[in-house]
């Protein structure tokens, strides 16, 4: 019966190694996937907060552009064209030296004064409108695209940022899947080398069993013992050494 404990208990001792290997590969598993899902957070963290003046920004200029697009789509009035600083810089500076040249002549509140100043002024009016409508439509457009463009930074960010987001679930999906892999193999693994170790031990005690049956069972054979296994009712042979063999 020793042997055969040794022999059973050397199989479940290996089995017991093989399940503790194999539980031990599966928190090493385990563990080095939640390490990684520490660094991806970090990461994702890290590009969001870089990302975040970008986002900033954009949020902002896509606020200041819903609240002037009105202003910065209506159509150049004549209001806007006499309000011009082009337009009332030349008309001023024109104005000034026609009348600085009268009065040295003494003719500042004369009638043809008065008309030449009118008539410059008209002349003047039609000379820049054509450069202040310019002027207002270029600076609606210099509005618009600042703003657009700081929009654009901000949706950028945004995207890239929501690109962060869908990596980050991705790869964590991915190590927390490989954790429920390596859980469930190290469960398998643990019953494979236990189930294993606890058959490899019933065989071995059953060969031992076996063999030291047959030990058992197997006499020496003597020359009676001969004679008797070949005692049959229909064979009868008398021997002159061995006498009588038969019935």
């Amino acid at each position: 019966m020793g042997a055969a404990a040794v022999m059973g208990g050397a199989s479940l001792l290996g089995a017991g190694l093989s399940a503790n290997a194999a539980a031990h590969a599966a928190t090493d598993q385990h563990t080095a996937a939640a390490e990684a899902n520490a660094i991806q957070a970090q990461q994702y963290a890290q590009q969001r907060q870089d990302e975040q003046p970008f986002r900033d920004a954009g949020a902002s200029a896509m606020s200041q552009l819903t609240t002037q697009l009105p202003s910065l789509t209506r159509r150049f009035s004549t209001s806007d064209f006499r309000e011009d600083p082009g337009y009332q810089f030349a008309l001023n500076q024109g104005l000034e030296a026609m009348q600085r040249s009268a009065a040295a002549k003494g003719l500042l509140g004369s009638t043809g004064t008065l008309k030449h100043l009118n008539d410059y002024a008209q002349g003047m009016a039609d000379q820049q409108y054509g450069n202040a409508y310019n002027r207002f439509t270029q600076s609606q457009q210099q509005k618009y695209n600042m703003l657009a463009n700081l929009s654009s930074i901000g949706q950028n960010a945004a995207a890239n940022t929501g690109s962060a987001s869908q990596n980050f679930a991705n790869q964590v999906g991915q190590n927390y899947q490989s954790m429920g892999n390596a859980a469930a193999a190290g469960s398998i693994g643990t019953a494979n080398a236990i189930n294993q170790g606890i058959g490899q031990g019933t065989n071995s005690y059953m060969q031992y069993q076996l063999i030291n049956s047959l030990g058992k069972t197997q006499q020496p054979m003597t020359m009676s013992g001969l004679a008797n296994s070949y005692q049959n009712p229909e064979f009868n042979y008398t021997s002159p050494t061995f006498g009588s063999l038969g019935a």
